[in-house]
This record gives C-alpha cells, structure tokens and sequence, in this order.
C-alpha cells in the first residue's frame, strides 16, 4: 500500500523548486500556522497536476506601496512584507470556480476527497497575522498563490551561522527546506 501511494504521489509531482531572497525578512508569526498555510498549498498544487508537474515555493521581501489593493485577497497596509509564494504547472482555476475558492466548504474534489476548508483555512490564518493572499491563474498553464506576512524590520538579535539567511518565526530560524521532509516530499 505505501508504494502505491508513493508511485502515485510521485506521478503528479515531478519537481519540486525551493527559492530564498539572499536575506529574508524576519516576520512574526507561528510556525505551525505557516506550515499548515505551505502544507494545504502544496498539496492542492499536487492534486492540480494528475500528469505530474512542477511546483516553485519561493520567499522574496517585497514592499507593498500605499493603496495597493488590486488583486488582493483581505486588506493589506502599505509596507514591507515576506511573500510565500507557491506556484505549480497544473490545470489552473477556471474563473467560475476562483471567485468561490476562498468560500468555506467549496471544494472541486470528489466526494470524500477533501473538505473544502483548506483554502478558507489558509485566509484565516494569513488575516489573523495581518497578512493577505493574491492568487494568478492561467487555466491549462498553473496557478500561483502569494502570502504576504508583515516584515519585522526592526534591529534584530544576531543570528547563528547555522540559521544564516533564513526568515525568523517568533526568534527562531524558518526554513522551508527543513519544512519540505516533514510533509514525506
């Protein structure tokens, strides 16, 4: 059994793209919640791809100009942000089912195969840390998802040579490469 669904998990995902700023940003957030947002993002990426595909999480620093709003999914304040971006080369979202993809309970899976709470799950979570989403689609080509959390740019504690270039979660070293294992890809 656990072949199969190895074989079957590496069919839908060919490659998987880890990419960092040279200096991420510090954010404050909780490293559970961040996980589960990149978790549910991943695994709707692999569920969008059934004749395998490719998938690019990155971390860049962006800064957000005053009354940017176009796009956006929840309010966003002018500012610094880390975007967590999760981009796959999957089937995309056609636009009749974007404009309910954050709706509790919608889900475009079979009956049994999943909730529909995952999306609605992530808004939450990235609003409750002051952050918002944009999606970009492009039906046959993928769809990508960025979550923008609130830099801390204030002066930081030094940092170890063994988190060096990592975003910082509540003082301690986030990576998503040391994340990626945990989900068994």
């Amino acid at each position: 059994m656990n072949s199969r669904a190895s074989s079957s998990r590496a069919a839908r995902w060919d490659h998987l793209h880890i990419e960092n700023d040279s200096e991420v940003w510090p954010i404050s957030a909780d490293a559970t919640q961040i996980k589960q947002v990149l978790m549910n993002l991943c695994v709707n990426a692999r569920d969008a791809m059934p004749n395998g595909g490719s998938v690019r999480i990155t971390a860049t620093n962006v800064n957000v100009p005053p009354g940017a709003r176009r796009g956006f999914h929840g309010e966003i304040a002018a500012g610094p942000y880390v975007c967590l971006s999760v981009a796959d080369t999957g089937t995309g979202i056609p636009p009749e089912v974007l404009e309910k993809i954050f709706d509790p309970f919608f889900t475009t899976k079979e009956l049994g195969k999943g909730t529909g709470l995952g999306l609605s799950t992530i808004t939450g979570i990235v609003q409750s840390h002051a952050g918002a989403l944009q999606v970009e689609t492009f039906p046959g080509k993928g769809t990508t998802f960025h979550i923008y959390l609130p830099a801390l740019l204030a002066p930081a504690p030094p940092v170890s040579a063994t988190s060096e270039g990592c975003p910082r979660v509540r003082g301690k070293p986030f990576s998503s490469l040391t994340m990626i294992p945990a989900f068994g890809w």
